[in-house]
Parts: C-alpha cells; sequence; structure tokens
C-alpha cells in the first residue's frame, strides 16, 4: 500500500509494488528462457551428426526466435505496467486535489446565498468515489494476473513459444485497455449507458501501432542526421 508522509499506509495500491512484480516477472521470464537455450544447445552440441555450419545455423534457429519473443513479452509487460501505474496515479493526484479543494467549500452549505455551491460538489465526490473503486478493482485485477503470471513462469521450464507469447500478449492487451478506461467503466455505473466494445481493443491496437511507427521514423531520422554529420565531417578533413 502507499504510505503517507508518517508511515502510514493509505486506502491506495502501491504503483510501485506493481512495477517491482512486474519487473521480477519478466527476470524470472529472461532467466528462464536463458537455462532453457542453454540446455538446447547442449543437445546440439552432442549431436556428432552434425558439422559446424549445421550446429551454428541449429543453434541459431533456437536462440534468435525464443529471444526476439521474450525481449517482446518483457517490454509490452513493462510499459503497459508503467502506464496503468500513471493512469492510477493520475486518479488519486485528481481525487486528492479535488475533494482537498472541495472540502473547504463544504461550511458555505450553512449559509444560504452560498448553499448551492456545495451541493454541487456532490455529484463530483460522488464521480471520484466510484471512479477510485473501479480504478482500485482494476488494479488488484492487474496485481494478481501479474502474480499468477510470475508463478506459471516460474513453474515452466519449456521456454518461450508462441502460446507463451500470445498469451503474455493477451494480458497486456487486457491490462492496457481496462486501466485507461476506467473512467468508462465508473461512468457506466454512474449512468447506466454501457461504454465499452471492441472499439477500445482497435483503438489501442493503432495507438500502439502509431507509436511504432513513429519511433521507427524516429530511428530513420536519427540514423540519417548521424549519417549526414559523418560525410560532412569527412569532407571536411578532406577539405
Amino acid at each position: 500500500w502507499l504510505r503517507d508522509a508518517e508511515g502510514n499506509e493509505s486506502y491506495y495500491i502501491s504503483p510501485s509494488a506493481l512495477l517491482r512484480v512486474a519487473a521480477l516477472g519478466c527476470q524470472i521470464m529472461w532467466e528462464q528462457n536463458m537455462l532453457y537455450l542453454t540446455a538446447e544447445k547442449k543437445e546440439i552440441d552432442a549431436n556428432k551428426d552434425y558439422n559446424f555450419v549445421e550446429r551454428s545455423f541449429e543453434k541459431l534457429s533456437v536462440s534468435l526466435p525464443n529471444m526476439i519473443l521474450s525481449m517482446l513479452c518483457c517490454a509490452c509487460l513493462i510499459i503497459c505496467t508503467i502506464f496503468s501505474d500513471i493512469q492510477y496515479l493520475m486518479c488519486i493526484i485528481e481525487y486528492t486535489i479535488v475533494t482537498g479543494i472541495g472540502a473547504f467549500f463544504i461550511p458555505f452549505i450553512l449559509f444560504d446565498g452560498t448553499k448551492d455551491l456545495p451541493r454541487k460538489l456532490v455529484p463530483v465526490f460522488l464521480g471520484f468515489v466510484m471512479k477510485m473503486i473501479v480504478m482500485n478493482i482494476i488494479m488488484f485485477f492487474i496485481f494478481n494476473e501479474l502474480i499468477v503470471h510470475v508463478v506459471q513462469i516460474m513453474t515452466d521450464d519449456a521456454g518461450m513459444n508462441w502460446v507463451t507469447f500470445a498469451g503474455q500478449i493477451f494480458f497486456c492487451f487486457i491490462a492496457f485497455i481496462l486501466a485507461a478506461n476506467g473512467p468508462k467503466i465508473a461512468q457506466t455505473i454512474l449512468t447506466g449507458q454501457p461504454q465499452l466494445s471492441m472499439g477500445e481493443f482497435v483503438q489501442m491496437a493503432g495507438t500502439i501501432a502509431g507509436g511504432a511507427m513513429a519511433s521507427v521514423r524516429a530511428a530513420r531520422a536519427g540514423a540519417g542526421a548521424v549519417k549526414e554529420t559523418g560525410r560532412r565531417t569527412a569532407q571536411a578533413a578532406v577539405d
């Protein structure tokens, strides 16, 4: 749990604890995959039917896909956990600020000229209470799934495969969508109008794809700038 300035536990889940569990899961996943690859390479080395080229190709064909899938799983898990923590922290900060400022206006309900202002704050407080309840439920769900994820990784010695990869990516997508749309779920409770559908998943996939394309463009631009700088430096040296 989050702690206040005096070290007392609050009613909020600690985002750092959630991130530590995710990082622990990634570390265990990576080490388990390394142990699996080491065993596979020893088995390939023990096979006398392979020559040097065939043995090298077999090692590469075993290690490269596992390494790529493991890195993608770890990156997605950490990124989605960080995003969920940021969303949860923004809810806590917003709730604390609004309730702190709103509490200042509560005594004004005693005066006829200002009693309407505190009354308008009642729906605001109710909305924030429902939002925090929903976000806490979502964070508990993510926390529980992360713990289950870590336990499964510790008991699984088959290395990274497409089944494990698909399961981890699906969990990351669900965590991302729930954390991003937690306020919409609270709005559903207050208004009675459903807010979530397949559109949120498609929108999230588009956001991730757009971010990936932007990263690729930035990397290309950086490589072009480095290349141009090197060319100018070489030309200056020649001149």
